[in-house]
């Protein structure tokens, strides 16, 4: 899936490795919090190379680098080789990628002159490393040596769910060392309501809201769910054949977003430098705080309960991810990049997201980020597959991860 075929011309090289980079992420089918990781890492590398800031003065684990003389390095042909050569380490289809960037590489490189390439490619190749060997150490290769995670047979707890009942998506994303926060950070005070159906209970409320949400949807609400779904990989089973689809994860929502409106607003590179990498730090830190809390918390989803209890049939208006439903990932992530974002444009500015024309889906039109990071918290309801608590607090909770976000880049030299 291209999207190029949306029609927008790029000027911005940024932009466009991004956007092939959300292709290769879709195409080589990485779930939500993986997703996180490949965005942020070439994005902080690119932004290094165009901002020439240490990141290693404000961001953890990120390891000094001798500093270059500024004018023998051209920032953006640094930045992109970064960016290029630091995702390809990241994805399965880094020979794809490659073949698509390099027209972009070469078209950066064209007027530059032989010792202004050869330092650019040094230097580029000096934050490649530091980047990669941060990546290396985060924890994400230990996270594959845990014990298999087993499901519990508690009545509230987490159960795989339909339609696959696959295996829960990455159980210890939580031990992945965050850049901003604490390591593997637990907010005590966030608690799913506590399971109990009993009439008029506020756990049995909850499950009451998604079923009986479930049965008057309309064209409007289904719409708002679908903008928002972010299961990477759909299945629909149709008697004995299954049908595969793909969407883009949180991250890519927003960063995709992020692209659209710096193209079409001309902000200037390294402004956006500064924003994809404050983005794509604000979602990584959201998915490790928010896989840490859903597995210590372990409970169980809206499809799981109403199935055993009320109704066997009932199948929500997205597919449920496989993991569990406290907090909601989407609301966290959604409310972290919303601050973000408003830091930089206004809490006041208004927009169009586009972002999913490609699975032919309506343009959507909003007043502010907050209000757009709210709907997607309240898509999770609407889609049968979260509860309001989930949602609510995960939405507090995203504000706080983006606020702690601007906060540390303020306090950069």
């Amino acid at each position: 899936m291209s999207f190029a075929k949306i029609g927008i011309a790029t000027p911005h090289f940024l932009i466009q490795l991004n956007r092939i980079l959300g292709e290769r992420l879709m195409a080589d089918q990485f779930s939500p919090p993986v997703a996180s990781r490949i965005y942020m890492y070439p994005n902080l590398g690119a932004y290094e190379a165009m901002q020439q800031v240490p990141l290693w003065d404000f961001l953890k684990g990120i390891p000094p680098i001798p500093w270059p003389v500024k004018d023998e390095v051209d920032s953006d042909y640094t930045a992109a080789f970064c960016f290029i050569h630091i995702a390809s380490k990241l994805i399965y289809s880094s020979d794809q990628f490659e073949k698509q960037c390099k027209p972009i590489l070469d078209s950066l490189a064209e007027s530059l002159n032989p010792k202004t390439l050869e330092q650019s490619k040094k230097w580029a190749n000096e934050i490649r490393d530091q980047i990669l060997n941060r990546a290396n150490s985060d924890g994400y290769k230990q996270r594959l040596t845990f014990v298999r995670y087993s499901i519990s047979e508690r009545e509230s707890d987490y159960k795989l769910t339909p339609p696959n009942f696959s295996d829960p998506v990455e159980p210890y994303w939580g031990t992945i060392q965050p850049l901003i926060l604490n390591s593997q950070p637990v907010d005590t005070s966030l608690v799913p309501n506590k399971f109990n159906l009993i009439e008029n209970t506020p756990f049995q409320r909850e499950v009451k809201e998604v079923y009986q949400l479930s049965k008057i949807n309309s064209d409007s609400t289904l719409t708002i769910a679908r903008h928002w779904d972010c299961n990477p990989i759909q299945m629909e089973i149709s008697g004995h054949v299954m049908q595969f689809g793909y969407r883009m994860t949180p991250t890519q929502h927003w960063i995709s977003l992020l692209c659209d409106i710096a193209e079409n607003n001309k902000i200037p590179v390294k402004d956006l430098s500064a924003l994809l990498a404050k983005v794509s730090v604000a979602c990584f830190e959201a998915f490790i705080d928010c896989w840490n809390i859903k597995y210590l918390r372990n409970s169980i989803r809206p499809v799981s309960v109403i199935n055993a209890y009320i109704d066997s049939d009932w199948r929500p208006a997205i597919e449920t991810p496989a993991f569990p439903e406290y907090p909601s990932g989407h609301s966290l992530v959604s409310a972290a990049s919303s601050i973000v974002l408003s830091d930089f444009f206004g809490s006041e500015f208004n927009y169009v997201d586009s972002t999913q024309l490609v699975f032919n889906l309506p343009s959507v039109k909003f007043a502010n980020f907050r209000s757009a990071a709210l709907q997607a918290g309240e898509s999770r309801i609407l889609g049968g597959i979260h509860f309001r608590k989930a949602v609510l607090d995960g939405f507090q909770r995203g504000e706080t991860i983006g606020k702690m976000v601007i906060e540390k880049w303020l306090k950069k030299p």
